[in-house]
């Protein structure tokens, strides 16, 4: 009865309305992708900014509470970013891999390298103690290898 109702193509009438629903997903998938990194980013990037090494002091140490507070304020917008990025991997593959469409895919390409550097460029403003060592701060101690 139901086929009658459609007309005398219903399954490329039932194709066409699964294809307008792929599309709507598509778009869908698309603009949650794009909205989470441009929410994500740039909320990371401001708490974390808290935390960067004034110019010329990135070699140096962090104040001792530093890693708790960025855990608490900029670890959450990272693993969020870093989580919707993850989670639309089935649909980008679906999408590749079914529908030979790549629009997606480079779409995320793009959002999921501006992520990464994000984080890469945080990494380079945070204080990393690498000027700071036994060998240049601390006094010479006897069986160290120090010579008096």
């Amino acid at each position: 009865m139901r086929q009658t109702v459609l007309g005398l193509f219903p399954t490329l009438e039932l194709g066409l309305k699964r294809m307008n629903a792929s599309s709507i997903s598509r778009n869908g998938v698309l603009v949650f992708v794009v909205v989470a990194n441009l929410l994500t980013t740039p909320l990371f990037l401001y708490f974390t900014s808290r935390f960067w090494a004034p110019p010329g002091e990135e070699g140096l140490w962090g104040g001792p509470g530093d890693p708790i507070f960025w855990t608490l304020l900029a670890f959450p917008w990272l693993a969020a970013g870093a989580l919707a990025n993850l989670a639309v991997i089935p649909r980008i593959a679906t999408e590749v891999f079914y529908r030979k469409d790549f629009r997606l895919l480079f779409i995320w390409c793009v959002c999921v390298l501006l992520f990464a550097s994000a984080y890469v460029y945080d990494g380079s403003r945070q204080f990393n103690g690498s000027l700071v060592s036994e060998d240049k701060f601390a006094p010479a101690q006897p069986g160290h290898g120090s010579k008096k």
